[in-house]
C-alpha cells in the first residue's frame, strides 16, 4: 500500500511541478514586461499560496485528498511527515517575505547592473 501512495504522490507531484513550473514562468515573464520585480515576485507569491494547500492536508485521513492537496502545496502519510511539513510551511512563508524585500531594490539594482555593462 505505502509503494502505491509514493507512486501515485510522485506522479502527481511530478505533473503538478511541471505545470506549476510552465505557469509561474509564464506569468512572471508576463509580468516583467511591466516591472521587472516580478520575475522575483512570481516565486515569492507561488511560496506562499502553497502554504494553504498543505495546511489543510494535514488532519485529512484520506490518502488520495491529502496526496492531492500536498501535491497542489508542492510539499510531499505518516505523523513525523505532517509535522516536517508544518516547518517547512514556516520556510515558505519565510522565502515569500525574503521575495517581497528584495523586489523592493531590485529595480534599481538592474538599472545599476545595466549601467556598469
Amino acid at each position: 500500500m505505502s509503494s502505491q501512495a509514493g507512486l501515485l504522490m510522485g506522479a502527481m507531484t511530478m505533473g503538478a511541478g511541471g505545470i506549476g513550473t510552465y505557469m509561474g514562468g509564464a506569468a512572471g515573464d508576463r509580468l516583467a514586461r511591466r516591472d521587472p520585480r516580478w520575475c522575483i515576485g512570481c516565486l515569492g507569491v507561488g511560496a506562499v499560496a502553497s502554504v494553504p494547500f498543505t495546511v489543510v492536508a494535514y488532519p485529512i485521513d484520506d490518502l488520495t485528498l491529502t496526496v492531492v492537496l500536498l501535491t497542489i502545496g508542492m510539499l510531499g502519510g505518516e505523523q513525523a511527515l505532517r509535522y516536517w511539513l508544518a516547518v517547512l510551511n514556516g520556510f515558505l512563508l519565510w522565502s515569500g517575505v525574503h521575495h517581497a524585500l528584495v523586489m523592493r531594490t531590485y529595480r534599481d539594482d538592474l538599472a545599476g547592473v545595466a549601467e556598469r555593462a
